[in-house]
């Protein structure tokens, strides 16, 4: 998907993305080797096709075995780093990715605890702000 211009690979994301929305079209995409196609294309794509190979990671992902299958394929430490360095589209499909991989799968749900540390909030960050007092009708 890498071999034509920035614009095929943005056009082959967005149509195996749309495939990926149907149970024999998964199937197909991971028979054809679409899987390992769409993870190059997250790591070395422009901005816009990398957002569309990521929504087509995350619509696969949501299948155990297609998580299994993105997961072998490299794609959990890219998508990680989107989140870091991608525009707000990207970062939002590289989210989903990821949560669709940790939904589907615990070992996936590891793996992305391990390459992305940063993702785990800060223990301030837990906790509730300070609840106002209220004051009982009537009184000021």
């Amino acid at each position: 998907m890498l071999r034509g211009s920035p614009g095929e690979a943005e056009a082959s994301s967005v149509a195996l993305w749309k495939l990926a929305r149907n149970g024999d079209n998964r199937a197909s995409i991971a028979k054809a080797d679409g899987i390992p196609a769409l993870v190059a294309v997250v790591e070395k794509g422009t901005a816009a096709a990398k957002e569309k190979a990521a929504r087509a990671l995350w619509d696969l992902g949501n299948y155990y075995t297609y998580g299994v299958l993105i997961a072998s394929a490299g794609a959990i430490p890219p998508l990680v780093a989107l989140l870091q360095k991608g525009t707000d589209e990207v970062k939002g499909s590289a989210a989903a990715a990821l949560g669709a991989l940790g939904t589907s799968n615990d070992d996936n749900k590891a793996s992305i605890a391990k390459a992305g540390p940063f993702l785990r909030s800060s223990p301030s960050s837990r906790t509730a702000p300070p609840r106002r007092k209220r004051t009982p009708p009537g009184r000021l």
